[in-house]
């Protein structure tokens, strides 16, 4: 880039969803037995309280897995369909500890080990928890921030158990499919308006990236027939404003199939 005749260097940004790709490279079953699987940790490297276990066995099985929580309301379990390859996302572990991960199947049950790193230092964390237990599931609560922090999720014990180390923000949602919507990490404009949003799971793989050009702010809405809402901005109309500007955006496709401007709607 030249400004002034003077040159700038520019650094080239990688996808996260190529970055990925090498990622998926580490994750295989072959050759891994549930005495000895593949245990991946933060396996896309964005979500650092998840991992992957990776093993095969010689006959279907259906394996359930166990989380263990400090109590029963923190204490995760799912059991997976049968299958000879097995990849088992592991959701919730705690941060800076040996995590307990219970595997069994038939007459097997395996413990496996998890070490985790400590949580980052400027992560929010609650001062005071009041929770009402016999009201309450083992259920996690999402939380994003507005502009910059982490997103994460919290137990009823006011642990966070699950965060992305990429500075999402604003809405959070699961999609009909069990993904979730998350804004992507970078400005197309300050103070907080992103480029788009990314289709993920909890483990950090990225499914789909929707880039927008009037990026995306504070809200979308998913349709009945799978398409997308989204606050988008017009950083260029006569009226003044920015943030009254909605698109429908194609899932399928990507492309934006309908506008709809608030000042000629109101």
């Amino acid at each position: 880039v030249f400004r002034d005749k003077q040159e700038l260097e520019v650094d080239s940004v990688v996808s996260l969803i190529e970055e990925q790709q090498e990622f998926e490279d580490k994750i295989v079953s072959k050759g891994y037995t549930i005495e000895d699987p593949n245990v991946i940790l933060n396996p896309y490297e964005i979500s650092p309280l998840t991992a992957l276990i990776a093993f095969e066995t010689k006959e279907e099985v259906s394996p359930t897995v166990t989380i263990v929580g400090e109590d029963e309301l923190t204490t995760y379990k799912h059991t997976f369909e049968k299958t000879k390859e097995h990849y088992l996302p592991i959701y919730g572990l705690y941060a800076d500890r040996e995590n307990e991960v219970i595997i069994e199947y038939g007459e097997v049950k395996k413990t496996i080990t998890i070490q985790t790193e400590a949580l980052p230092e400027n992560i929010a964390l609650p001062t005071d928890v009041y929770v009402n237990k016999e009201q309450l599931n083992n259920e996690l609560y999402f939380y994003t921030p507005s502009s910059s922090g982490y997103t994460c999720a919290y137990d009823i014990n006011g642990d966070i158990r699950w965060y992305l180390t990429i500075n999402t923000i604003w809405e959070i949602n699961r999609l009909d499919n069990g993904h979730l919507l998350v804004s992507t990490d970078r400005l197309i404009n300050s103070p907080y308006y992103m480029t788009g949003l990314y289709e993920m799971n909890l483990l950090g793989k990225i499914y789909t990236e929707f880039s927008l050009e009037g990026g995306y702010h504070h809200d979308y809405f998913e349709l009945e027939n799978g398409n997308l809402l989204v606050a988008s901005d017009d950083f260029n109309n006569d009226a003044g404003t920015v943030e009254d500007y909605i698109v429908e955006l194609d899932r399928k496709t990507g492309d934006i199939v309908k506008t709809f401007d608030l000042k000629d709607i109101l």
